[in-house]
């Protein structure tokens, strides 16, 4: 065969390909007129794993993806800032799956949900981002549930292959996407600011230690009200308890 006629094979393949992809039903639909919930982050982290302070001075509530390689830095930033301020900070992770997300990315996050039911939210989560890769991986899911010493590993298994907490998936996609997030990590904060993206630790450092009215290591107390702008926008809160 010529190389042009192996050429055109080729993108003929491909094209086949893609036109069988986009036939295929996703596993999460976008949906149409979710409305932003009309509550602070205490409402929309009711049915979510808290992290951290139980009375604390700012939440944060984090949608990620596994796939998303600013997500992964922005875990490891705020696991930082737990341990810095364990009685002032509390964080809610929560899933932002595309619609287009495969099997193995959607078994990744339901595993989350399923190691949360079973007391190993953390451990799961700080397994899954240690090696984000197994999130594409066929099985990742079952053995990051294993890393993270999951008791019923059977009943984890059944949770996540019948889609338990697909629903909760879906919402929380819904949420992210009333909050005007395109993109991942997108975080949410009690005090009414939202932002895009792997903030500096300096900047979430800020954005704490002012919580609570402490300045944060080497800042200067003038500048840690002015430190997030530019980075957090203000989301309408009106409606808001």
């Amino acid at each position: 065969m010529k190389y042009v006629d192996r050429v055109l094979a080729t993108v003929a393949v491909l094209a086949a390909a893609f036109l069988i992809a986009r036939s295929v039903e996703p596993l999460f639909l976008p949906d149409e007129g979710f409305e932003l919930p009309s509550a602070t982050t205490s409402r929309i982290t009711e049915d979510a794993v808290v992290l951290g302070a139980d009375d604390p001075s700012l939440t944060l509530v984090v949608y990620s993806v596994y796939t998303c390689g600013y997500c992964a830095d922005l875990h490891d930033r705020l696991n930082t800032l737990l341990n810095r301020y364990p009685e002032h900070l509390a964080v809610a992770w929560k899933s932002f799956l595309s619609p287009s997300a495969d099997e193995a990315l959607t078994m990744a996050h339901l595993g989350l949900e399923c190691a949360g039911e079973q007391g190993r939210f953390t451990d799961y989560n700080d397994a899954m981002f240690a090696d984000p890769r197994r999130a594409s991986y066929r099985d990742g899911w079952r053995t990051v549930g294993g890393e993270a010493q999951i008791p019923d590993m059977d009943e984890f298994e059944r949770c996540v292959r019948q889609g338990d907490h697909l629903g909760r998936l879906t919402a929380a996609r819904a949420e992210a996407l009333a909050f005007g997030f395109s993109g991942t990590p997108g975080t949410v904060t009690s005090t009414a600011l939202s932002v895009v993206g792997a903030v500096e630790l300096e900047i979430l450092d800020a954005l704490v230690a002012n919580s609570f009215n402490r300045v944060a290591p080497g800042a200067d107390r003038r500048d840690v009200a002015s430190s997030t702008q530019g980075e957090f926008t203000p989301f309408d809160a009106g409606g808001l308890p």
